[in-house]
């Protein structure tokens, strides 16, 4: 039996599946230079997967590759190897920011010269129907009495949509007056294109295309079926009525294509946003009364007083790190170029601080830097090509396990359960945080069982708990705060887009790297919200707030128009990074004469925790933060003192 028919008669699948999937393996062969057979190894295997990455092929392209590689090892019952190939985490990523009804309406209207289009376009809309759903209907499936379609989705489900009175109108008219002219050879199918063959997907897809050329937002016929659903789940239907509709198979998938309701997050913020109820005091009558020259001047001054102060007080704290830093090097036995890395500082810093500390000289034995051990490095690129972690995660990874590499001396195969209690003994005396310890320990653990799972060693030696961590009272910015730092920045360009940001980040509770990432096509100012590419390459919908519009546009209208696509714009108008930003933050918290620890992350934790006091529900918080699990939102929420004492003497006998 060949791998196509082994698709079709033991698994059952679709027709579209088993071309996708044969086209994958044609890809893979060819990649080889060789039929997949008994001889292809699980490397060869892997390779094709790195070569799918290398080529800058979409993560969900490479999962399905992937996926393909995975049956066709069970269809050669080489289900060992089917354990060890690892399949990426394909990405979730939304269309655009989608069109209103009224803009889809426009696009209908449009079509209204053609019947055949604007049936079309209702029932990509009305219905929700895939493109090749829409392709594949037939006459006989059709009841537009009854506003119902007999519809053949993915792995040959059946299912029943329904349609309004627009759709049955316009199919009624596509019916009774167009479809006659095309239909040149009885064809049973029920849209046809000029020549009377079926519709094509190419074509269904350059007819919304046409008719959404006017819109600033890309639109194809799967983004009609986003809006169908969307519009739907706002009207108040099930999500497990939305289920089966749209055709799928778990609720989850339905939950991919819904990440929020829009609206009602939009509410949300509207009605329990201290920034939507009280007024912002930005003091413009002071503003106004100096030019904008003296502003400058007077901020400048005061941001170096207070920079000065902060260095003044960090200085004692450095020296005494500096000297347990060199006092602990004395008794290591690691060089002193693998001591800098594992403790994180650059040699010459520490031959400087050695030398103002009045250390005694030491033996240099390798000032050089060692390069990673074959298996780090094996395992690293396997995190970066077949798991396509991100760029950061890589980072994190690389550093961690080169500090670990140093400490073992090299000797990562051969270490056991005691020298890694005797590394997380090191760090504890480092005064790590059990946060960045319980870190490192996960990515030794990742680590070893990638050595495992590729048999360079037989069991891991890190089976080792995992440290508790500290659980300390949360400290954010309150609302008057928040207030003071807003008004803070100046009225020219920069200091417009620094409000911007600093509102955006508070009021909508976005992460520093999505708003620095935040592109002009991302966000749509008029329906106030915005589309922004979070953790995992998951994408989402997040509401803006009107203080936060109004501050984007203040910032938008004085920068003009330009080529850039960020949204946020750097002094020389390159992209602006997450360094950037922590360090205007900083700035303007001296200036403002608040506390400088408050990082752009508490921004996030303020958001969430002014809206949880304020009496937001926390599932709605969630899908606002893009949380994927409700336990992480709670992290974020703080429940603040007035709010326990209220409780406390609201309910308690002996208050």
């Amino acid at each position: 039996m060949i791998f196509s028919d082994y698709l079709a008669a033991e698994l059952g699948a679709a027709p579209a599946t088993i071309e996708s999937y044969t086209r994958n393996i044609q890809w893979a062969e060819t990649f080889l230079g060789k039929p997949l057979s008994d001889a292809t190894t699980l490397d060869d295997l892997r390779s094709i997967v790195r070569e799918s990455t290398r080529r800058g092929d979409s993560a969900n392209t490479t999962h399905q590759r992937t996926a393909t590689l995975r049956t066709w090892l069970r269809y050669a019952e080489r289900e060992a190897d089917r354990d060890r190939l690892d399949c990426p985490r394909p990405s979730q990523r939304l269309p655009g920011l989608l069109p209103s009804n009224t803009e889809i309406g426009k696009m209908i209207d449009a079509a209204a010269q053609s019947p055949r289009d604007a049936a079309i376009l209702e029932l990509l809309y009305g219905a929700g129907l895939r493109a090749t759903e829409l392709c594949d209907v037939q006459l006989d499936d059709l009841d537009v009495d009854a506003g119902r379609l007999r519809v053949i989705g993915k792995g040959n489900r059946e299912r029943l949509v329904f349609f309004g009175t627009p759709a049955a109108e316009a199919l009624t008219l596509y019916l009774k007056d167009h479809r006659p002219t095309l239909d040149r050879r009885g064809s049973r199918f029920l849209f046809l294109s000029r020549t009377g063959r079926p519709m094509e997907r190419c074509a269904l897809w350059q007819l919304v295309q046409k008719y959404s050329a006017g819109s600033d937002k890309e639109v194809s016929p799967h983004t009609l079926r986003h809006c169908y659903a969307t519009s739907l789940l706002e009207g108040g239907v099930d999500l497990r009525v939305l289920q089966s509709l749209l055709g799928h198979c778990d609720v989850t998938t339905t939950g991919l294509y819904l990440h929020v309701e829009i609206s009602g997050l939009q509410r949300c913020i509207a009605e329990r946003h201290p920034l939507e109820q009280l007024p912002i005091i930005l003091s413009e009558a002071g503003k106004k009364s100096k030019s904008r020259s003296e502003q400058a001047v007077a901020f400048r001054q005061n941001c170096r007083k207070a920079i000065s102060t902060m260095h003044v007080a960090r200085r004692s704290a450095a020296v005494e790190r500096w000297r347990i830093i060199v006092d602990d090097q004395r008794s290591s036995t690691l060089s002193v170029a693998a001591y800098c890395r594992s403790v994180h500082v650059s040699e010459s810093r520490f031959w400087a601080m050695r030398a103002q500390l009045g250390a005694p000289e030491i033996s240099v034995d390798n000032v050089n830097a060692e390069p990673l051990q074959t298996a780090v490095v094996a395992f690293i690129e396997f995190m970066e090509m077949e798991r396509r972690s991100s760029p950061l995660t890589i980072a994190g990874y690389r550093n961690d396990l080169r500090q670990f590499t140093c400490f073992v001396a090299g000797n990562l195969i051969d270490c056991d359960r005691r020298r890694i209690q005797d590394y997380l003994l090191h760090l504890h005396q480092q005064h790590y945080s059990r946060a960045t310890i319980a870190r490192k320990l996960a990515t030794v653990r990742s680590c070893y069982r990638f050595l495992v799972r590729r048999g360079d060693i037989a069991s891991t030696p890190a089976t080792i708990r995992t440290p508790k961590r500290h659980h300390r009272l949360p400290s954010c910015p309150d609302v008057g705060a928040m207030l003071t730092l807003l008004g803070t920045p100046a009225t020219d360009l920069l200091g417009r887009r620094d409000r911007a940001i600093l509102t955006l980040a508070y009021e909508s509770g976005l992460r520093v790297s999505e708003l620095v990432g935040l592109k002009q096509a991302d966000v749509d100012l008029d329906q106030g919200l915005a589309r922004v590419c979070g953790k995992g390459d998951c994408d989402r919908f997040t509401p803006i707030g009107a203080q936060a519009v109004k501050a984007i546009k203040s910032y938008v209208d004085l920068r003009g128009v330009d080529a850039a696509p960020q949204l946020f714009l750097n002094k020389d108008g390159g992209a602006l990074s997450s360094r950037s930003v922590g360090r205007k933050l900083k700035l303007y918290l001296h200036a403002a004469g608040l506390d400088p620890r408050i990082s752009p992350h508490k921004l996030r934790h303020s958001c969430a925790t002014h809206l949880l006091n304020n009496g937001a529900d926390l599932r709605s918080i969630q899908e606002l933060l893009g949380h994927q699990s409700l336990a992480t939102t709670q992290i974020y929420t703080h429940v603040s003192t007035a709010r326990m004492r209220e409780a406390y003497t609201a309910a308690h006998p002996r208050r």
